[in-house]
């Protein structure tokens, strides 16, 4: 993809908004490039009880990846996004609880054919995330998604477990990112870096990606001989032990499910 939409997917792939908070969006023009990330809550999904973070100030690390790409707002969020500062504007004293409860009046009031136009939109920004996800390269301590790996969640339990198991295969972008860091070819924040990572990749042709999905490739194949070697051995199915939902071996399996379908969709 070339323009326009390279430059939206780099911004999914840094981490970064594509607008203000406080930007404002006309009736009947909203369009997917003014996306911010505004909080707003979904009165047609149960609320969640939020859990305090720490004592004393000290939050820990972050719950998701700075680097990762920015999660996709849902067809409400959008709505929120474009009626909030309507309602604003409107009675500018208005608390912030307030303009939320009128929002979620107003959406459930709109007809279903208005909240598919949302339900497109949103669709169309998931899809951009997932593309920008595959070439996402968590940082330490978080996982294929972006989130944080603490040390009672199943994914952490597993690499305890299990420190045998084979390491997964790297995506075609993984190999390309790890050589461009190491070259010092590109400048700036890590943010940054990563942007321009992803830009550059995206104006690869297939000849120009093919030292990289070679390697991959043949991670790959080195990948796929492994862990058949280590499920004999252990009388394991990695797969089949991430279906079941067990601690002993779903971060594992995720972690290698993800990253073999990250090569897919990067080649």
């Amino acid at each position: 993809m070339q323009g326009e939409e390279s430059s939206d997917d780099s911004d999914f792939l840094a981490g970064e908004s594509s607008s203000s908070e406080d930007e404002s969006v006309a009736e009947g023009e909203f369009d997917e490039s003014d996306i911010d990330y505004e909080s707003g809550e979904d009165p047609d999904k149960p609320k969640r009880k939020r859990k305090k973070r720490g004592a004393g100030g000290n939050k820990g690390p972050p719950r998701y990846d700075p680097l990762a790409p920015k999660r996709p707002l849902s067809e409400y969020m959008l709505f929120n996004q474009e009626m909030n500062p309507k309602i604003r504007a409107e009675d500018p004293t208005l608390p912030i609880t307030e303009v939320s409860k009128k929002v979620g009046a107003l959406w459930k009031t709109i007809d279903s054919e208005t909240k598919a136009k949302y339900a497109e939109m949103a669709a169309n920004i998931k899809a951009k995330y997932e593309e920008a996800l595959s070439r996402y390269i968590p940082s330490e301590g978080y996982d294929q998604r972006g989130r944080l790996i603490k040390e009672d969640t199943p994914a952490a339990k597993k690499a305890k477990k299990d420190p045998s198991m084979p390491k997964p295969a790297r995506s075609a972008y993984a190999y390309y990112a790890a050589e461009m860091r190491d070259s010092g070819k590109f400048e700036g924040t890590a943010q940054e870096i990563s942007k321009k990572m992803g830009a550059a990749w995206k104006e690869l042709d297939e000849d120009a990606k093919k030292p990289w999905t070679e390697k991959s490739a043949k991670d790959k194949k080195r990948y796929k001989e492994e862990i058949k070697a280590w499920e004999a051995k252990n009388g394991k199915n990695a797969d089949a032990d991430e279906g079941s939902g067990s601690s002993s071996s779903s971060g594992s399996g995720s972690s290698s499910d993800s990253s073999s379908s990250s090569g897919s969709d990067s080649d």
